[in-house]
């Protein structure tokens, strides 16, 4: 055996000569050496495969029934090695090794008389494995405490752990120094204790060099010669290769405008990191150029593979104006997804009357900061404002052309012309008392008009003097986000724009702060919140309530909030 066997790996076995009465001899050596995601071909004309699964319906990779047989190779599903732990090791009994090691491990038929029975932290860290994946535990304590298990060149073990590799016991501890061959030749759970806390180097004292000799010191003279030959190199290649045309030199400086400018959008961070998506244009010159210039950091990607990056900048290269509209919904699955980058789109064969479809897939995913450009020997730009003449962000009017994309100027400027003035904006509303309040309610107070987070987005728009409308009709359920950040529930009605806003005590998790937009602030991480008052006259009668609204989280977060309430609208005597 070799040092780097690998058991869990995916294997795939071909016989030429394989007969069906000799597959289970096969089988039985690969359940022995704990090999499961497995396919044996038989190298036929007629190519079959077969594999088996020691861990369906309890078995607990021990034994197996059936050998499965997947048919004529070229008729088998794309799932080959599906995941084979169907019940995993629930109903399971493993027999566990360990030696008399005190605390770690302990034979309680030494223990003395009359002592209580014990176990060891190990045995009992086991044990609460095995509840946890409902597994149960035999110990036995044949252990040769005395002689080290040592492994050979070719992972031959000798001495207790020869149980592991000869299938007699299934888990050895009661601490095992764990070893660099130990680790090649078996699985094993590690933790604290595995090494040591306490780890120093000792090296000889440096001696007194000068702070300038730092400058150059850091390497060698000849790797400072090899540095300088490779960027002469470079510095070559680029100026023989670099193209001239306009479509190129437009780019360039579409990408200037983004990045070494620094342009900003409100809240926002600096563009400095740009994502690079390739749906399929078959065209490589877009990657080479943006290298070439060295303008920015690029993370390339297809439009069908997620991102783990924050998404600053995103630059859009496609064939088509159809496969742009077709591939663009995938880059919302992204749990990294940023609508408020800007948004370079690159399309090779752009004709007019297909901007429209291109402008309404942004506008549906709420893309604004854009530009689009057709990739010819004459580029132009496009772009569109559904925020321009008190659009609201709804719909768009006309699409805006900058002509001659090396002539055009001001490529990003802010587009919230009118903002959220003259607006109505359809909010959704859960029956969540004090936050969210339905008034058709039976349970409602009828002098109860609107809850706090109702009444506080209120207040907002007059600020921003936009209008609420109040809508109820939605259940009062949990609304999960799978891992294509698609929300069902009520949430969901944000994603299909049959809402715009989503109240109620909505709980932030991380999944729901990455699909949507919020607003946070003053109640966020405070519990006091205090309304002001005009002053009363003479004869008016107040009455101050403390209202004590407890809110268990997950934390079990106290929450006071204390409520000045006006004489016209004050409830019962508290």
């Amino acid at each position: 055996m070799e040092p780097t066997w690998n058991p869990t790996a995916r294997f795939l076995i071909t016989i030429s000569a394989l007969k069906e009465e000799e597959l289970r001899k096969v089988f039985d050596v690969l359940l022995k050496r704990h090999v499961v995601n497995v396919l044996v071909i038989n190298g036929t004309e007629d190519a079959h495969l077969y594999t088996y699964n020691p861990y369906d319906n309890f078995a607990c990779g021990k034994y197996y029934k059936d050998i499965i047989s997947y048919g004529v190779c070229l008729q088998a599903t794309n799932n080959l090695y599906p995941n084979k732990l169907v019940t995993g090791l629930r109903n399971c009994t493993l027999i566990a090794t360990v030696p008399q090691r005190p605390p770690y491990s302990e034979d309680p038929s030494r223990m003395p008389a009359g002592a209580p029975k014990t176990l060891g932290v190990e045995q009992h860290l086991f044990i609460e494995f095995g509840k946890t994946e409902g597994f149960n535990v035999i110990f036995n304590y044949e252990y040769e405490n005395d002689v080290y298990s040592k492994i050979a060149s070719n992972m031959k073990v000798t001495g207790t752990m020869s149980k592991l590799q000869n299938n007699k016991t299934d888990a050895i501890f009661g601490s095992i120094p764990m070893t660099s061959r130990r680790s090649d030749a078996f699985e094993c759970l590690y933790g604290h204790l595995d090494f040591h806390d306490d780890l120093r180097f000792f090296v000889k004292s440096a001696s007194y060099v000068p702070n300038w000799k730092y400058v150059y010191l850091e390497f060698s003279p000849l790797v400072w010669c090899l540095l300088l030959l490779v960027f002469l190199s470079y510095s070559t290649i680029v100026i023989l290769m670099h193209p001239t045309e306009d479509k190129v030199d437009c780019m360039l400086n579409l990408l200037r405008a983004l990045f070494l400018n620094s342009l900003k959008m409100p809240d926002r961070v600096s563009v400095k990191l740009l994502t690079f998506v390739d749906m399929n244009s078959d065209d490589d010159n877009i990657l080479q150029v943006i290298h070439s210039s060295a303008i920015t950091p690029v993370v390339a990607r297809d439009a069908t593979t997620k991102s783990l990056f924050r998404h600053q900048g995103y630059l859009i290269s496609a064939k088509t104006a159809a496969e742009f509209t077709a591939l663009f919904q995938n880059l919302l699955k992204d749990p990294t997804w940023n609508p408020y980058a800007l948004f370079l789109i690159v399309v090779r064969s752009l004709k007019a009357e297909e901007l429209k479809k291109v402008f309404d897939v942004l506008l549906k995913t709420h893309v604004i900061n854009v530009q689009v450009m057709n990739y010819t020997d004459d580029p132009h730009l496009y772009t569109y404002n559904p925020y321009d003449n008190f659009a609201c962000g709804k719909y768009y009017k006309d699409i805006i052309s900058y002509g001659v994309c090396l002539q055009a100027t001001d490529l990003y400027p802010n587009k919230l012309v009118t903002g959220l003035r003259n607006c109505t904006l359809r909010t959704t509303v859960p029956h969540r008392i004090p936050f969210a309040i339905d008034p058709s309610q039976p349970d409602v107070d009828k002098r109860l008009k609107l809850g706090i987070e109702q009444y506080l987005f209120k207040l907002i728009g007059e600020t921003e003097y936009f209008k609420v409308n109040f809508s109820y009709n939605v259940e009062n359920v949990f609304s999960p986000i799978n891992s294509n950040m698609e929300a069902s529930g009520p949430m969901a009605m944000l994603q299909n724009n049959e809402t715009d806003v989503m109240l109620g005590c909505c709980v932030l998790s991380e999944v729901r702060a990455d699909a949507f937009t919020y607003l946070n602030g003053h109640l966020d991480y405070h519990d006091d919140f205090t309304f002001c008052s005009k002053e009363c006259t003479l004869y008016t009668y107040m009455e101050i309530c403390l209202f004590r609204i407890q809110s268990y989280s997950m934390e079990h977060t106290i929450v006071s909030i204390p409520v000045v309430f006006h004489n016209s609208d004050l409830p019962a005597p508290c």
